[in-house]
């Protein structure tokens, strides 16, 4: 009977996770258990398993069939994979009776061989098509040895530097780039520190400003007491000398002839002098009385 082969990759990658799992499925037609291959992928290293000593195969044909590990397995990856042999293992008579059977499996093994091959060559690199580049010989083991693979100027393999030569390079980038991070570690408090002082300084300047405000405020606010003392003594000697009191307001600081700042003088003049009606107004009708002198 005849196996319908679809156009499919005989390789199938399983992730498994914290559960340990033994089982696998084979979603791939194969002919014998020793066409399957296994392998048990864990920290960046693919360990092939062995038919018989670590894993056994169930099922054969066109449905495919299972993979069971020995032992469970977890946190790893498993790769199942179809790998025959590529050889031809039917003979054709010259003459005589052409079994249908025989050449239908002659006919299967070339499709699954080339599945496998092309499957190989996919994850292979390549030249684009556009590329016309045809010679990617590597150069003989002696002349390539400890040096690494790279390109010419036509995009043609050769060898350049030795590997020697190039972790000396590579060491020598890395040291830089340490002296740089270093430099830059050291910049950074300092810069932070610059921008604290800067920030204290501006702190100090506006509360000095603030401590200049407040003292010129006390300034005038002194000078004005001092005017209003010199104004009642003033008024209070003339007052003495029998100077008409109508005249009062015309020893109040110039500019400050608001009445409600003559309240400032009225205390003072109500205990030093007596029971008088003194126009304070100069011609308004206004008047104060400032009580009686002791």
């Amino acid at each position: 009977m005849a196996i319908i082969i679809g156009d499919d990759r005989p390789r199938r990658v399983y992730v498994v996770g914290g559960m340990p799992q033994s089982s696998f499925a084979i979603p791939f037609p194969f002919f014998a258990p020793a066409d399957i291959k296994v392998f048990v992928g864990a920290n960046g290293v693919d360990t092939e398993l062995g038919l018989g000593s670590a894993f056994s195969v169930v099922g054969t044909g066109e449905t495919g069939g299972t993979v069971n590990l020995f032992w469970a397995v977890s946190n790893c990856t498993v790769t199942v994979m179809r790998r025959m042999e590529i050889a031809r293992t039917t003979s054709y008579p010259v003459a005589g009776t052409l079994r249908i059977e025989a050449l239908n499996r002659e006919a299967e093994r070339v499709i699954m061989i080339a599945q496998q091959l092309a499957e190989q060559l996919g994850r292979s690199i390549k030249l684009p098509p556009s590329d016309d580049v045809s010679d990617m010989t590597l150069p003989t083991a002696p002349s390539r040895a400890g040096r690494l693979l790279g390109f010419d100027s036509a995009g043609n393999l050769k060898v350049t530097t030795t590997q020697e030569s190039f972790d000396s390079i590579l060491g020598s980038a890395t040291a830089a780039r340490n002296e740089a991070v270093a430099a830059r570690n050291e910049a950074v408090p300092a810069a932070a520190q610059a921008i604290a002082a800067q920030v204290a300084a501006d702190a100090i300047r506006l509360l000095t400003e603030i401590e200049r405000s407040k003292a010129d405020r006390a300034a005038d606010r002194a000078e004005h007491e001092a005017d209003i003392a010199t104004t009642a003594a003033t008024a209070l000697a003339d007052w003495r000398k029998g100077q008409p009191t109508s005249t009062l307001s015309a020893w109040w600081p110039s500019g400050s002839r608001d009445l409600g700042g003559l309240d400032d003088l009225t205390p003072f003049l109500n205990e030093r002098m007596s029971a008088t009606r003194i126009d304070l107004s100069r011609g308004t009708g206004l008047t104060r009385n400032l009580g009686s002198i002791t």
